[in-house]
């Protein structure tokens, strides 16, 4: 970042203002990207620029032909597993379309805005992709295609079947709905523990939760069972115990209630438990969810002492200003 460079809510990078910290195309005040108590003002002028430029109907469109692409795929597949795989893949796709058409969009001026607003979020964004979380949503999503070779009995676990079905279950899914429901709570939740512990821990706390889970669920009931749910009620397990006091938002007939981690979760965990287990046709294993959350609170209580990545205060930080700013409208 130059040394007078300073990014314009209108313009973007402005080199080099005006002496007064104006800009010199529009006038207005011009922010400096060093300054700390500038860097709110900064994130949510580059937000309300997106939110400007993105179109509406294209969001829209990917929404309401998700399910179209997805039958299309299974016809071309001529597979079930397959052809979510392939649909979502082709989602994916259209969604970074738009993205860059949006970015096509930007002025000179905005596109270097975003390129040094955040100099150092290049290496965060390189941890996040290479986290344990990542990349177990990598495998589970892999193993849309292993499902469709070999079959989802293949690959299910259920009391005294063989103990390495335990992990293939894990990763496999009955479905493109239960495969993304797992996939944003791995989002919500992982991404902060693994910064939290480090990738290792984070490992650790997945795999004991996705076993105990297993395990309790095939002590319930002799039913094959399916799916990464445990091991991501072990991470908010994990929340609780690392995390108690992180700031959650509770969205009630309009009204954002602001909760701590752990009063969010003895409200919601009972309600979703409860849930699954009154869906009996279901066969919704919501005694694994139970395991997965305790083995991921336990395991993680010795991690407490463990030593924060650098990266961690400052993800923190930003979600609580975020979260701040939502309450506030």
């Amino acid at each position: 970042m130059g040394e007078r460079e300073r990014i314009c809510p209108e313009c973007g990078v402005v080199y080099p203002p005006l002496p007064d910290d104006r800009c010199a195309m529009c006038g207005l005040t011009a922010l400096d990207p060093n300054d700390p108590g500038q860097r709110d003002a900064i994130d949510e002028a580059i937000r309300l620029r997106r939110q400007l430029l993105t179109p509406m109907w294209p969001m829209i469109v990917l929404g309401l032909a998700y399910m179209p692409v997805v039958i299309g795929a299974m016809h071309v597949t001529k597979s079930d597993s397959g052809g979510q795989l392939l649909g979502m893949l082709v989602i994916v796709g259209l969604a970074l379309l738009v993205n860059l058409y949006v970015r096509s969009r930007m002025t000179p001026g905005w596109r270097l805005a975003l390129e040094r607003a955040r100099p150092h979020d290049k290496g965060l964004a390189l941890r996040r992709w290479t986290s344990t979380t990542a990349i177990a949503a990598a495998l589970c999503i892999a193993f849309v295609g292993v499902r469709a070779i070999e079959g989802i009995e293949a690959l299910a676990y259920w009391r005294g079947a063989d103990p390495w079905r335990i992990i293939t279950s894990a990763l496999t899914h009955a479905g493109s709905i239960h495969l993304a429901g797992n996939m944003l709570g791995l989002a919500a939740f992982g991404l902060a523990i693994d910064l939290r512990v480090g990738r290792a821990l984070t490992a650790v706390i997945l795999t004991a939760a996705a076993i105990a889970g297993a395990l309790a669920q095939a002590a319930y009931r002799e039913t094959p069972m399916v799916g990464f749910s445990a091991a991501v009620y072990g991470l908010i397990g994990a929340t609780v115990v690392l995390l108690p006091r992180r700031p959650t938002l509770l969205t009630l007939q309009g009204m954002a209630i602001p909760l701590p981690t752990w009063a969010w979760t003895m409200l919601m965990i009972p309600l979703f438990t409860f849930t699954a287990w009154a869906d009996q046709r279901g066969h919704v294993a919501w005694v694994a969810h139970l395991g997965g959350f305790v083995a991921g609170a336990l395991v993680a209580v010795p991690m407490r002492w463990a030593t924060p990545t650098r990266w961690f205060a400052r993800v923190e930080e930003e979600r609580a200003r975020r979260l701040e700013r939502l309450a506030s409208r």
